[in-house]
């Protein structure tokens, strides 16, 4: 009896017998896993697959509020990433921009045809001119041709092209060449029909170009005269964005852009001139229209 006494403890111990006991003991079966967890306080926290489908389904109840397709966005964006053009920094090489023509200051100035504004002295002349001339351009509905559909393969290669320079443009030299790409690219519709066989896009890339070349001159005050007229031509060519169809939220972007344009001519422009009283006018006008569509 002694002997069988001694034996079984050290056989036991040998095998570790103690030890399987406390976590046959101690450790839950498979079954029962769930049941423990029971015991703490519920979790509300909802899983991540759960959140994903929770997410998925408000997306689909509560639609975007950009009226512009999501694939239209991604496509411009695509497009005009290229425009890494430095203002501070392009290196003002070429002569400088020919004077406004007679034709482009009335467009800039309002200062003949349908919209001519003949009493400066009321900013509601202003403004009821202004309206008249936005509520056409909306009226016009041109389709924005994201993709350029009409063009052709020559015209489409040479606006690739155009982007390809852009990216490397380091001179003014270099952007006025991409200009020059652009506007023969974009041809020459009719004012206020219907843009045809050009894009939404182009009308925009060229407004920044003109816009970056204004910015050169009037950032490295190497021109009020150079930046004025550059800051023109950008109003003419974001007139013609508001042709198109974009939708809303771009529509009254462009507004904006607009009335930037002229904020930045009275600040190049002799405060005591006529430009200057026209530009404050008009800026004041457009940002209006922009107010009024949000």
């Amino acid at each position: 009896m002694a002997a069988i006494l001694l034996s079984v403890p050290s056989y036991a111990a040998d095998h570790q017998w103690g030890e399987r006991f406390i976590d046959w003991v101690t450790t839950p079966a498979a079954g029962d896993e769930a049941g423990a967890d029971d015991l703490g306080p519920p979790n509300d926290t909802p899983s991540d697959d759960d959140q994903t489908i929770e997410n998925a389904d408000r997306d689909e109840e509560a639609p975007s509020q950009d009226s512009n397709p999501p694939d239209t966005d991604v496509e411009e964006e695509q497009i005009t990433s290229s425009q890494l053009i430095s203002a501070k920094d392009l290196l003002l090489n070429a002569e400088k921009p020919n004077e406004l023509t007679s034709k482009e200051y009335d467009q800039i100035f309002f200062s003949s045809g349908e919209y001519v504004i003949e009493d400066w002295t009321l900013e509601s002349n202003v403004q009821n001119m202004v309206h008249s001339f936005v509520e056409d351009k909306l009226a016009i509905k041109s389709s924005p041709n994201y993709e350029m559909t009409g063009l052709s393969q020559t015209v489409l290669n040479s606006v690739a092209s155009a982007s390809d320079k852009e990216a490397e443009t380091k001179t003014a030299t270099q952007l006025v060449e991409v200009i020059n790409i652009r506007i023969n690219a974009y041809g020459e519709p009719e004012e206020g029909k219907k843009e045809v066989n050009t894009s939404y896009l182009l009308a925009k890339l060229l407004r920044e170009n003109y816009g970056t070349y204004g910015d050169a001159y009037n950032f490295q005050e190497a021109s009020d005269t150079a930046a004025y007229i550059l800051y023109g031509r950008s109003i003419i060519w974001g007139f013609k964005t508001l042709n198109y169809a974009s939708g809303t939220d771009k529509f009254i972007k462009d507004l904006e852009i607009i009335a930037e344009r002229y904020e930045k001519i009275t600040e190049v422009v002799p405060a005591n001139s006529s430009e200057f009283l026209y530009a404050g006018l008009l800026r004041d006008a457009f940002t209006n229209e922009a107010n009024n569509l949000k």
